[in-house]
């Protein structure tokens, strides 16, 4: 969260300023690993995605998850994490035998 309190002096920032850098450096640690787990849904990494999103429109801590995502055009961090997961268990499954 300490990203996100450095962008609460600037009013304005663009959405895909703001959800290219979230996706750069949050996103990349929270789903580190993931192909290894990536099948669990995990709370933890949703709750620090849905905050991002309710700290960049501003809205109270009870407002709809769903509606929000849709607004952003953002998918919950689980769909990213069961795609890491399916892509790396396909890339094993087409290694050659000897490795």
């Amino acid at each position: 969260m300490k990203l996100l309190s450095a962008f609460s002096n600037n009013e304005c920032i663009p959405y895909k300023t703001f959800f290219k850098i979230f996706d750069n450096k949050i996103a990349s640690i929270l789903l580190y690993g993931s192909e290894i787990w990536g099948l669990t849904y995990m709370l933890c990494t949703e709750s620090v995605h849905v905050a991002a999103c309710k700290r960049f429109l501003n809205v109270p801590k009870y407002a709809s998850i769903n509606s929000m995502l849709c607004d952003l055009a953002r998918f919950p961090m689980y769909l990213y994490s069961f795609k890491r997961c399916i892509k790396y268990w396909v890339r094993i499954t087409r290694m050659p035998n000897n490795r």
